[in-house]
């Protein structure tokens, strides 16, 4: 979704990320300095902010959660970075700077085990609310507090059992919470949530809104979210990608666009070590199997070696020195432990 300014709790100084004492609703750039330009008329942040939903009849696509992280492509492309079922996808978060009137493609990664730890993937939300403050323009809120994630969550799941109508008419708040938490030290957690809405304010917005204005306002919703899943249905692999960038494609963490998270990393390639990494696992994986296919091919005399009290491991060691000379070997030296030990360690 398209915003026009960021929710914010944090701010950067010295390249780190420090929370602020008050919400602040900012530009979408920084002119130049290390932090967001303040939105006109709010310099000075306060303790909540009054805001309308997007989406009222989708309520989750307000605050989508997802293990998520922000990537490049050759250091010009800004990617997401999402888990769909068991793949990794990476969906475009900006113009094709190169064409503007060919959209970037989406592109289907790989498996969530090949990419999650490699991309830095974790649990992350992006809120996405309209203050009053601004009119219609929508704000987005990143955030990696489980705090934040769950109370929205749970706040949002409520709501939904309100009538779009009445939901869009609510006057909801954003407020900064703080909690006091004692483990082996006294933390005071502070996070962004919902503050809870009142009988008295849902039957102030329960005044009735046209059904000939509420019904191309679900269907405008519905398409958005079917865009989503087009999108990834119709993903390309990254072969198909480096046709379309016609380069091989390099891909590296952006650091600058995780940083709304609190998180910090380095950039690289990461196909390339990705790639490496996944030849290694699939060799290991192969000499794995061959060496179990040695031993059941040989099981007579994994059995007789067993039989002569040889131990299971020391057993299976002769047969994958030894194959089907295993037994053989092992008697010729009376099935002395130490002796077959050391003919097996020997080169």
């Amino acid at each position: 979704m398209e915003t026009l300014g960021h929710i914010k709790i944090g701010a950067t100084s010295q390249g780190l990320a420090l929370q602020t004492s008050k919400i602040k609703l900012v530009e979408t750039g920084k002119g130049g300095s290390e932090t967001f330009i303040p939105y006109k008329g709010q310099e000075e942040g306060s303790s909540s902010v009054h805001v309308k939903l997007p989406y009222i009849y989708n309520l989750k696509e307000n605050f989508k959660v997802s293990e998520i992280s922000f990537v490049l492509i050759n250091n010009i492309h800004k990617y997401r970075a999402e888990i769909v079922g068991t793949h990794v996808y990476l969906i475009p978060y900006q113009p094709n700077l190169d064409n503007v009137m060919v959209d970037l493609p989406v592109i289907k990664l790989g498996t969530v085990k090949k990419w999650k730890q490699s991309l830095q993937m974790e649990l992350r939300a992006i809120g996405y609310f309209i203050p009053t403050e601004t009119g219609n323009r929508i704000f987005d809120f990143k955030t990696m507090s489980k705090f934040s994630i769950f109370e929205i969550t749970k706040f949002l799941d409520r709501l939904s059992s309100l009538p779009a109508s009445v939901i869009a008419n609510l006057d909801l708040e954003l407020v900064y919470k703080r909690k006091i938490f004692k483990t082996e030290k006294t933390d005071e957690i502070m996070y962004l949530t919902f503050a809870e809405i009142t009988p008295q304010q849902i039957i102030e917005a329960s005044n009735p809104i046209p059904a000939r204005v509420m019904k191309p306002i679900e269907s405008l919703e519905n398409d958005r979210v079917k865009e989503f899943k087009d999108l990834i249905k119709n993903a390309i692999s990254v072969e198909e990608a480096e046709t379309f960038f016609g380069k091989k494609i390099l891909i590296s963490v952006d650091s600058m666009a995780l940083q709304s998270f609190g998180v910090y990393t380095s950039s690289e390639d990461l196909v390339e070590k990705v790639e490496a990494i996944s030849e290694k696992v699939e060799a290991k994986e192969a000499d794995i199997a061959l060496k179990e296919d040695l031993i059941e091919a040989n099981q007579d005399a994994l059995d007789a070696l067993i039989e002569k009290s040889v131990p299971l491991p020391v057993a299976k060691s002769l047969i994958l020195k030894h194959s089907e000379n295993a037994f053989k070997v092992a008697e010729e030296m009376s099935f002395d432990i130490v002796s077959l030990v050391k003919s097996i360690a020997a080169a």
